[in-house]
């Protein structure tokens, strides 16, 4: 059971990474789009990179409270 639980967690570990790697990407995004002038594309794409950059954050911080969840199970 302990060798499972630690896989799961290297596993977690390894999706909070790419939500992280995945938020970096869509900041980067977001500045662009910042930069350009006004427009319905501007707009359009700045809510399409701030609503990915939610889901992202939510995901990572759901993956984060599993870990807190394992942790606390296996203490």
């Amino acid at each position: 059971m302990h060798e499972l639980l630690e896989r799961a967690l290297s596993i977690i570990d390894a999706a909070v990474f790419v939500q992280e790697m995945q938020i970096r990407q869509i900041d980067e995004d977001l500045k662009f789009w910042q930069k350009q002038k006004p427009s319905e594309v501007r707009r359009t794409a700045l809510e399409k990179w701030q609503r990915k950059k939610e889901i992202s954050v939510a995901k990572r911080d759901q993956c984060l409270k599993l870990v807190r969840m394992i942790n606390d199970i296996c203490a």
